[in-house]
């Protein structure tokens, strides 16, 4: 199972042997496993009790991750907004966490910490090295450096935009552009509860705000010109064979921090979750108003789910959140 740090990689390779041995005593097919197959393994898990609904999800990302390492499609398809494309699939889950109720902690859990500025701008200053390079060098083909630099950039870029999913698998190359007067501006042509009446969907970036990241995007922006990318899709590379979806960028945020040894600590982990909660987090531990950050967030004017889910008031201002953010904080009073 690639790009997957030591302690998922056990995991997973642990949720994977039990879902063989399942099929196996009950003389079912594990790869391609059926839809039935899958459903009867999450009713498996509902009648044994020992997996809540809510953490359930690991497992059936190891079956996901088992079945395209070997080249089939997912067994348990999500859409671009991460939800489980199948209905039959959500019907049963919802069916599990009904019947289970509100869910109780045990050794095995790993909860999700929010992600410091630290990690994000290490890698926004390393691929920024990166990009320049392979930009200079329009005729170099290398397609690890290039996924490397394009994971790390992805990661930092969904940081700086407050981990929304529509700059991630939703982003398309049409719908960003620099300005004459270098500041990036982009827009979403979708939105979570969308409607005629839904508020301003093009969003900027001024120049000189997050200097580095910008000018790793425009770097990026010329490596992929160069590679002649067939796809809309904006981090989408030439041989990347199926369309990004949002689990994508979970592994590229794994990716992205295994290559440098880093993880969440023990009993921990960092997940697509870790990085909006650690952009509101920094941002709020900066004093950025939070109409701001609902907006920039893209969460509905007088929405309380910043505070509820993701804001975690214990962050501390920082250097590198600064670095992220600090164009967005209100002027000192003199």
């Amino acid at each position: 199972m690639t790009c997957l740090d030591l302690s998922t990689e056990a995991k997973y390779a642990s949720a994977w042997k039990q879902f063989l041995a399942f099929c196996s005593s009950r003389s079912l097919l594990p790869v391609p496993a059926a839809k039935t197959t899958g459903l009867a393994y999450i009713t498996y898990h509902a009648q044994r009790g020992t997996v809540h609904r809510e953490s359930l999800t690991g497992y059936l990302s190891a079956l996901n991750c088992a079945h395209c390492d070997l080249m089939f499609p997912p067994l348990f398809s999500t859409d671009a907004k991460g939800r489980y494309a199948d209905p039959d699939v959500r019907k049963t889950l919802a069916g599990m966490g009904k019947a289970q109720g509100r869910r109780m902690r045990n050794d095995e859990d790993n909860d999700r910490l929010y992600l410091p500025a630290a990690l994000p701008l290490r890698l926004l200053k390393e691929c920024s090295v990166e990009l320049a390079s392979l930009a200079s060098l329009p005729g170099l083909r290398d397609d690890v450096r290039v996924q490397n630099a394009r994971n790390d950039l992805a990661v930092a870029f969904a940081y700086a935009d407050f981990g929304r999913s529509q700059s991630q698998a939703g982003f398309n190359v049409g719908d960003v552009a620099f300005e004459a007067s270098g500041d990036l501006v982009w827009q979403f042509r979708k939105s979570k509860s969308s409607t005629k009446n839904k508020r301003n969907l093009a969003f900027r970036m001024p120049a000189g705000s997050v200097e580095l990241l910008l000018q790793a995007f425009s770097d990026w922006l010329t490596v992929r010109a160069a590679l002649a990318v067939p796809f809309s899709q904006l981090w989408r590379l030439p041989w990347e064979t199926e369309t990004l979806v949002s689990a994508n960028f979970n592994d590229m945020l794994q990716c992205a921090l295994s290559r440098r040894g880093l993880s969440a600590p023990k009993g921990f982990i960092y997940t697509g979750h870790s990085t909006r909660a650690g952009a509101l987090s920094e941002g709020n531990a900066l004093s950025i108003p939070i109409s701001t950050l609902r907006y920039l967030g893209g969460f509905a004017v007088g929405s309380s789910v910043p505070e509820q889910k993701y804001i975690d008031p214990s962050c501390p201002p920082s250097p590198a959140g600064q670095h992220f953010f600090g164009w967005l904080r209100p002027p000192l009073p003199s």
